[in-house]
């Protein structure tokens, strides 16, 4: 996290005592489900539960593998989706074929032990 959240961002997690490590590097605030606290003055883990939810649907549903080197574009594309959940499917499209327009990646670069992010 600390190689990819800016310090003093603010975080909001559950009760996990993991996070209290954190605590000098970012602002936050934590709830607690296990008290059946899910939401406390507009903190709450919802957005981040529901985009894991959705990434296990897709990992369990579509690819049933990730490896360690395509992972962050798989990820990426779960990340894509759920950013545009609210527009409807023909701009997606639209949008994701846009962005593939120019891109390349051969064969020799899919396999290739480092390099391809």
């Amino acid at each position: 996290m600390l190689n990819r959240v800016l310090t003093g961002a603010t975080i909001h997690a559950d009760e996990n005592s993991a996070y209290g490590a954190l605590r000098d590097d970012y602002e936050g605030e934590q709830i607690n489900p296990s008290a059946d606290e899910y939401e406390r003055d507009g903190v709450h883990t919802n957005a981040i539960e529901s985009l894991w939810a959705r990434v296990k649907r897709v990992y369990m549903g579509i690819h049933h593998h990730w490896s360690d080197k395509h992972m962050q574009k798989d990820l990426n594309a779960c990340v894509f989706r759920i950013n545009r959940k609210k527009g409807d499917t023909l701009s997606r499209v639209d949008e994701m074929l846009n962005r593939a327009m120019g891109a390349r990646l051969t064969y020799k670069q899919l396999i290739a032990s480092e390099g391809v992010a």
